[in-house]
């Protein structure tokens, strides 16, 4: 076999150069690397940068979903931290629809000095939905919507809640004034419970809580065990369970996936013997929350007496132990010193881990329900006067709640 020819000459000196230029472009580029400088990006038309640009610096990695630290479960428990929530209504500084009344609780959580903003109530309202993009600390993870038994969709409003990033809906609804009538065989009942079951539906692929007629204990009208509320009539425990099974049974039928089932008691002590009677039942239930209200502003014992409770009552049957535990509404109506106290109190309880159950805080931040002059607003007095140490005390115990453990904390979901 004959040998291949040589390369010509002139060949081998474009080679060589070739080579030559492709050793110092290494040579350089490991220089610039040393010193942590990335290659010069092309200008905005697409041309090369001019000689001696400064480099465009380099574009943070986009961290990929199996890379956050605290991911979400499908139950909608942070790992990391628990949620914050708001009802937010009753203020004077913002227009009474839903959308500014949010608003404007965010510009509170972070800016403790809006409270004392004029009243806009006589000036026209420009916001129809609440903020896009709030700044992080300054959006609540959690909003809580009331749903009376013929509101069976979600207004523009609170879908943008819905699709609000980093934003959770808690959705209180009552599918019928009579839990008997929505336990089955009332079509007019059965329809509603169809068409909101598509309403929820329609808001995949987002997750929402559901609450079925919060509080049920100061409704429970016969087969009560303890003495009835005044005006009581929604019917007994038996029937209060036949109408979760029942609405739960529709929502799995019509395909709907995206809910997480809320048991949200008032947890009031005078009706803690109706509270394993109204439970659902361990594989209806996701999470458990009840409604502490602190009338002396001790945020400890207002926590931890049902708290305590459901750890001595927890059994095979009723296992509230294994599910993650909640408040959906919370506050005080008390003086502005009393009410700071109460923030306080919650803040280092917040960072003892106190409550190591805890994963979502929802303050009750609006006049609606609070006495005449709304004192359960953050930052007005039982007397209706501003408290703006209250709202001071409020923000420290929203920063800490929403502030990541060190690690991931222990707990269901």
């Amino acid at each position: 076999m004959s040998s291949p020819p040589a390369p010509p000459r002139r060949r081998l000196l474009v080679l060589g150069a070739l080579g030559a230029l492709a050793l110092l472009l290494v040579a350089l580029l490991g220089a610039r690397a040393l010193r942590g400088e990335s290659p010069a990006a092309p200008t905005a038309d697409g041309t090369p940068p001019a000689a001696g640009a400064p480099a465009a610096p380099s574009a943070p990695a986009t961290p990929s979903a199996s890379a956050d630290p605290c991911p979400v479960s499908d139950l909608l428990v942070n790992p990391c931290r628990a949620w914050l929530g708001v009802a937010a209504g009753g203020y004077p500084q913002a227009e009474d629809d839903q959308a500014s009344q949010l608003a404007y609780a965010e510009r509170r959580l972070s800016g403790p000095a809006a409270l004392n903003e004029p009243s806009r109530r006589t000036e026209p309202s420009t916001l129809t939905e609440p903020t896009a993009a709030a700044a992080p600390g300054q959006a609540f993870d959690v909003v809580r919507l009331y749903h009376v038994p013929g509101q069976v969709t979600f207004s523009e409003t609170e879908r943008s809640y819905v699709e609000r990033p980093g934003t959770l809906a808690f959705v209180s609804w009552k599918p019928d004034p009579v839990w008997a009538r929505a336990a089955g065989g009332t079509p007019a009942v059965d329809a509603r419970i169809d068409a909101f079951a598509a309403s929820v539906k329609g808001l995949g692929p987002h997750k929402i809580f559901l609450s079925l007629h919060h509080e049920p204990e100061n409704d429970v009208s016969k087969g009560n065990c303890a003495r009835p509320a005044p005006g009581a009539a929604a019917g007994s425990p038996a029937d209060y369970v036949a109408m979760w099974h029942h609405v739960r049974e529709r929502f799995d039928a019509a395909g709907v996936s995206n809910v997480v089932w809320a048991m949200n008691y008032m947890g009031y002590q005078p009706w803690d013997c109706l509270v394993p009677a109204l439970w659902p039942g361990n594989d209806h239930v996701d999470w458990v929350t009840w409604d502490p209200y602190a009338p002396a502003g001790d945020f400890v014992a207002s926590v931890s007496r049902f708290y305590d409770r459901l750890e001595a009552t927890s059994d095979a049957e009723h296992d509230y132990a294994s599910k993650p535990w909640g408040l959906a509404e919370m506050g005080s109506n008390t003086s502005a010193t009393v009410a700071a106290g109460y923030w306080d109190a919650g803040r280092a309880a917040v960072q003892s881990d106190r409550f190591p159950r805890m994963k979502l805080w929802s303050v009750f931040d609006t006049s609606v329900n609070g006495g005449d002059n709304g004192g359960l607003r953050v930052g007005y007095d039982d007397q209706g006067e501003l408290a703006p140490r209250e709202q001071e005390a409020f923000s420290a115990f929203a920063e800490a709640v929403q502030t990541p453990a060190a690690a991931p904390a222990s707990g269901s979901g």
